[in-house]
């Protein structure tokens, strides 16, 4: 008796989670209502600023892969980019390559505004891939970037989002354009992301400015 009622709430809460999916949500919409901003205009304000540990910035930290995500090196004409794996370790853990400063806050004076961007192994600056770690499970977030070649789509943005076990709720692929942005949502309004991978596959490079996220702990039901 005691095995079947296990088995029946191991399948209820399996189903529930099924039911959820990942859509895309409109990033306006999502930066309204939602309380945290890590924009990134502190510490590096009008300079650059390299990390070689894991950075935390309004209620994320942000470091270059999770813990077990594989990591390649992919010619992207003119030069390598990281590109990140979609399998992680249990539980997802954010971290930092010890041999090496995985992101860069660089001030563009062209914009006027300070972006994060990730390093290749050769210390180009936007090549790298990032990773980042909610300090809790939300339920909506999104984000801004920035391409380097006007006026067309130049290439891809590779997403991957996690649960906190590190189960790959979503994968996208997503063009890149001078500037834009893109915000996810879970379909029945349970917070269940707890972390989102980006690899680029943009010639020039992807840099971000905003990252936008809930900083109260939400309720699961």
């Amino acid at each position: 008796m005691w095995r079947g009622l296990g088995l029946g709430i191991a399948l209820f809460f399996a189903q529930a989670a099924a039911a959820t999916e990942i859509v895309d949500a409109d990033y306006d919409s999502v930066r309204a209502a939602l309380d945290g901003l890590a924009d990134f205009e502190t510490p590096a304000t009008r300079g650059n600023y390299f990390f070689s540990h894991v950075a935390p910035f309004a209620c994320a930290d942000f470091g270059e892969r999770f813990q077990g995500q594989a990591k390649r090196l992919v010619l992207v004409r003119p030069n390598m980019h990281e590109i990140l794996g979609k399998e992680v370790a249990v539980p997802l853990r954010v971290i930092h390559s010890n041999d090496q400063t995985n992101l860069v806050l660089q001030w563009s004076r062209k914009d006027q505004t300070t972006r994060l961007l990730g390093l290749a192994p050769d210390r180009k600056a936007g090549e790298g891939a990032i990773a980042v770690q909610f300090h809790s499970p939300q339920s909506q977030f999104g984000f801004t970037y920035r391409g380097e070649i006007e006026f067309r789509a130049s290439g891809s943005l590779q997403i991957h989002i996690y649960d906190e076990d590190g189960n790959l709720l979503a994968k996208r692929r997503k063009p890149v354009h001078r500037h834009g942005a893109y915000a996810f949502k879970t379909s029945d309004g349970r917070p269940i992301i707890a972390g989102v991978s980006l690899s680029n596959f943009d010639p020039e490079g992807v840099s971000y400015d905003d990252f936008v996220m809930s900083c109260q702990t939400l309720p699961m039901s």
